[in-house]
């Protein structure tokens, strides 16, 4: 039940490129590993990092998928609102108790 919750509630926060890269990410993709990124500590800290036109470019890209897929939600009922919201931390906390948290 949750992966079908979880299914169904990705493409409103993720644009089809970012759902693919995920899989990619947790092993269903392509069949290759993903590239292991360095570790924290050899990353210079956020605010040091130079911002590229192309991390800008895809940063305002995932604010405005954010934007759109979140006008969807902005079109619930209250009472809408409020069963998914129930049906969400029901399965979230079904999906703790699965992998022992709790």
């Amino acid at each position: 039940m949750f992966k079908f919750v979880s299914k169904a509630l990705l493409p409103l926060v993720m644009d089809k490129e970012a759902r693919k890269k995920l899989q990619t990410l947790r092993g269903s993709g392509n069949g290759s590993p993903p590239e292991a990124a360095p570790p924290e500590s050899e990353r210079p800290p956020a605010e040091k990092r130079e911002m590229t036109p192309e991390r800008e470019e895809l940063i305002r890209q995932a604010k405005a998928v954010h934007r759109a897929k979140a006008k969807i939600l902005d079109d619930l009922s209250e009472e809408d609102r409020r069963k998914l919201h129930d049906v969400a931390l029901r399965e979230l906390r079904r999906a703790q108790k699965k992998k022992g948290g709790g």
